[in-house]
């Protein structure tokens, strides 16, 4: 009976707001874009990687193919399967699929109800940007997961059918829930599975992971988030099958950084104190809200990047706000240069999701995470993983925001603690280490 009034309520909910979410497709994304970028992904869409020549018409050895799956239910698997491409495609054949609109598409009961204009990656990221949170976690704990295993057999044939048509050498998942049909799928196939997860809190990742019985199969984790490994141990996962890689993360984050150079780009005065603020593609309100907060504080010496995406009508909002004498305010369209921001950043406000904290903490960059609305269920780790490690603050109320600020600013004990805490963490080791166990699963040619 929960079922039933679940996927009724899930029914009406997607009759109210498909028209926006066909008109905007929106995403969420560590680069504040706030419509899913056609270069990018242009970038990850399945290339037809032909056998090359050389100059004497010798033909090369055909590179094995892998698969990597993701969605666009945000854009962290996205950017996940970007970085691996990246990592990937000197030894391999590399190609991408988002599984909601390849694998699930006939099953998505969003598609069915709003005739093809949306989707279930649709869906989600329209509940996030609208700020229904309670909403987004009632259904992601019981709607999404009665579904999936109601479906998990149709799942793996419709799985398995698209395996023997492309003809991958190994599979890979950036993404949660549908990871059991998957490797069913892989292994009648005959490859290897690797899931590689992106959150502190693994509850999505572990529907039915016990009942996994691929013979080929790892997942992967980042010790920087502490418990992943247990949680996954509690579930049946062998340590065998369990391999700390760390997070995947785009490779401009890792070249090193002319700081001068930057700040003299983006034109920031020397005395200027630099506060990014990025809330991604679900935070416009969020971002207009603490921007107006701080741009009306007294006695503060900054200079404010507020990340706005491709987003004109905050953009319009914003330029109406007048600051107060020491505060200037870049707006950032959609860029790029983010972690060149990063760098010459000296605190973030930022969202609770883990892409964007993964990258402050490898920039070293003190962080502020906002809290004045609720947060997704699986993110709450995150939130304990900053302040236990002490990597930063939660602004539960803009109320604390002015103190928080001014502490950062001013107490330079308290900021040299927490820039120490940050340059303890882990070395990144992703890049590497993904080669190695990929070549361990599926050896290249």
């Amino acid at each position: 009976m929960q079922r039933f009034w679940g996927l009724l309520f899930y029914s009406v909910l997607t009759f109210m707001v498909h028209n926006h979410l066909y008109a905007e497709r929106l995403l969420l994304s560590k680069d504040c874009n706030l419509t899913y970028d056609q270069k990018a992904e242009q970038t990850i869409s399945r290339t037809d990687n032909t056998v090359k020549t050389s100059n004497n018409l010798t033909k090369q050895a055909k590179k094995k193919k892998i698969m990597l799956v993701m969605c666009k239910g945000g854009y962290g698997h996205v950017a996940a399967c970007q970085t691996m491409t990246e990592c990937l495609s000197g030894l391999y054949d590399v190609s991408t699929i988002d599984f909601i609109e390849t694998i699930y598409n006939s099953l998505d009961l969003v598609k069915t109800i709003t005739f093809g204009k949306a989707n279930g990656n649709d869906m989600y990221n329209r509940l996030l940007q609208s700020g229904w949170i309670r909403l987004s976690n009632w259904m992601y704990r019981n709607i999404a997961p009665t579904a999936i295993l109601s479906n998990k057999k149709k799942i793996e044939k419709k799985m398995l059918a698209f395996l023997e048509k492309e003809k991958p050498d190994m599979l890979i998942s950036a993404l949660p829930i549908f990871n059991l049909p998957m490797s069913n799928a892989a292994k009648k196939r005959g490859i290897p599975f690797m899931i590689v997860t992106l959150d502190a809190d693994l509850t999505n990742w572990l529907l039915n992971m016990h009942k996994i019985t691929h013979p080929n199969f790892v997942i992967t984790i980042n010790n920087t988030w502490p418990g992943t490994e247990q949680q996954l141990k509690s579930r049946g996962i062998k340590a065998e099958n369990i391999k700390n890689i760390g997070f995947p993360r785009r490779k401009d984050f890792l070249n090193t950084k002319n700081l001068p150079e930057i700040r003299k780009q983006w034109n920031i005065p020397d005395n200027k104190f630099v506060i990014m603020i990025m809330m991604g593609g679900v935070g416009s309100h969020l971002t207009y809200n603490y921007v107006k907060k701080i741009t009306r504080m007294k006695n503060i010496n900054a200079h404010l990047f507020v990340c706005v995406g491709r987003n004109t009508e905050l953009t319009k909002k914003l330029g109406k706000l007048k600051s107060e004498p020491g505060i200037s305010v870049s707006i950032i369209p959609f860029t790029k240069q983010i972690s060149d921001l990063m760098a010459v950043s000296q605190l973030l406000i930022t969202k609770t999701g883990p892409g964007s904290i993964d990258e402050a903490i490898h920039m070293q960059l003190p962080m502020l995470l906002d809290k004045t609305n609720p947060i997704l269920f699986w993110e709450r780790a995150n939130v304990e993983m900053v302040t236990q490690e002490r990597y930063g603050d939660v602004v539960k109320s803009f109320s604390q925001l002015e103190g928080l600020i001014n502490k950062y600013i001013n107490d330079k004990t308290y900021y040299a603690t927490i820039k120490n805490n940050l340059k303890k963490h882990a070395p990144y080791i992703f890049d590497q280490e993904v080669i190695k166990l990929v070549t361990q699963m599926c050896p290249a040619q």
